[in-house]
């Protein structure tokens, strides 16, 4: 199968300021000579001081402000040319203040940063079906201070509401530790009529340990965030780890509220996964060998069929391993009822670069959780992507994403998905949304614009 890109990605153009040669005036060699010096005697010229008693009589000398000719223009001389001197360096350093490159220009500032959103923010994405069948979509990022900013999307009301984070929980007993710019953020809901309503969001602090805050009553408490005991535990992680949640339940009563996990990648390289109702006792699900350093991670919960009623107990996440040190392959590990187990290679038709903060991964599901769908953002902006299509049995890849609808140019930095089709991305100082149909192959339409 032959796949044709048809995205076209805006490259950054730089400005660089190239200094000109500085031109410093030069002052030019004194020819002058003194046209009243006296270099002897002339004829005709001598003049006797009268009232003298000598033979030979005096020579009268000649005066000029006091001084002797000479002296004078020797005086005059030096003071041109300290004056020319101080002219010439006057000049000169105004000449290279004009040239010299302003760090602090307008045209910088638009280049290098955001008003509402931070160059280097990651992305989370969750949503959430209340009691009464309403959508609710909640997206994280870092804004500008590097605090984290919350976007909630409402379906019955269509509104989007901002909460910022770290302003909440810095009011609290419990608050936010100061972050770093492009923190790992992940996130993921759990619901089950008005039984339970949890949402978790997990950052990574400066120390690089495992912290969460939660919202544990969505529906009647909706603006409780508190600290998750998870934070407590100092779950230490690999310096430029990636994180990856996903909501694994079915719907028999052995089942009871699902459970809530969180992927990071430890010291040495492997990847453990915690379990929100064992968080205790974390388990290793990919050897440091089996993945590359700093990886990105995502994960989504799959149907599994050989559990009551195809609950969503089947996990599926995505890595990257190196087959060389500039050359990366996307693969997946699975989770079948009480075993991982490596998986098939996705994005086959993509040279993925090594791992980096420029390529990061997400996985979204069609036809009911049983087409999952993988996708990259590259370097270069642009998004590729794999789907397996259940019904059809076969990948469906797609190299490079076209955006229908919305702004003419997209440049993404950052990207996230959620499990009921919905990709976001951050693409200048802006957060997008699309929708990903199910076609053949899939398409991402416009849905609006999520921040601000």
């Amino acid at each position: 199968m032959e796949y044709h890109s048809g995205l076209e990605v805006v490259p950054f153009e730089r400005h660089q300021f190239q200094e000109p040669g500085q031109t410093h005036p030069q002052v030019a060699p004194n020819k002058h000579e003194d046209p009243e010096a006296v270099s002897g005697e002339s004829d005709n010229t001598e003049s006797l001081e009268s009232g003298t008693n000598s033979g030979l009589g005096e020579e009268k000398i000649k005066r000029k402000c006091g001084l002797p000719v000479r002296l004078f223009y020797a005086v005059s001389i030096i003071a041109i040319l300290l004056t020319l001197s101080a002219i010439a360096g006057g000049v000169a350093g105004s000449i290279k203040s004009r040239t010299k490159p302003n760090l602090h220009t307008d045209d910088d500032k638009s280049d290098d940063k955001n008003e509402n959103i931070l160059v280097e923010s990651r992305l989370a994405a969750a949503n959430w079906t209340d009691p009464n069948g309403f959508t609710h979509r909640f997206i994280f990022f870092q804004d500008p201070s590097s605090a984290i900013i919350a976007r909630r999307w409402d379906s019955q009301n269509h509104t989007w509401a901002t909460i910022n984070l770290t302003a909440v929980m810095g009011s609290s007993r419990t608050p936010i530790s100061s972050l770093g710019p492009s923190t790992p953020l992940a996130s993921s809901a759990s619901y089950y009529q008005d039984v339970w309503n949890e949402l978790h969001l997990y950052y990574l602090t400066p120390e690089n340990t495992v912290a969460s805050v939660s919202l544990y009553n969505l529906t009647n408490e909706p603006n409780d965030w508190v600290k998750s005991p998870i934070t407590d535990l100092g779950l230490a992680t690999i310096p430029g780890s990636q994180l990856a949640s996903a909501w694994s339940r079915c719907w028999g009563d052995s089942c009871g509220r699902g459970n809530g996990m969180l992927l990071y990648q430890r010291p040495d390289g492997a990847v453990n996964i915690v379990n929100q109702s064992d968080i205790f006792n974390p388990i290793t699900v990919l050897e440091s060998r089996s993945i590359a350093r700093n990886s990105s991670l995502a994960m989504i919960a799959e149907v599994d069929f050989d559990v009551p009623a195809n609950g969503l107990t089947r996990l599926t996440f995505m890595s990257e391993s190196l087959e060389t040190p500039d050359l990366g392959t996307a693969q997946q590990t699975l989770y079948y009822t009480d075993h991982w187990a490596s998986g098939d290679y996705v994005l086959r038709d993509t040279n993925l670069p090594p791992p980096s903060p420029k390529v990061q991964f997400a996985i979204s599901t069609l036809d009911n959780f049983n087409s999952p769908i993988f996708m990259s953002l590259l370097p270069d902006g642009s998004v590729t992507c794999e789907m397996w299509k259940a019904i059809l049995g076969h990948w469906i890849g797609i190299p490079s994403v076209e955006f229908r609808g919305g702004p003419s140019t997209v440049n993404f930095s950052a990207i996230a998905a959620t499990e009921e089709a919905m990709l976001y991305g951050v693409s200048g100082d802006q957060i997008l949304q699309y929708s990903i149909s199910n076609t053949d192959p899939p398409q991402f339409d416009y849905v609006g614009t999520v921040y601000p």
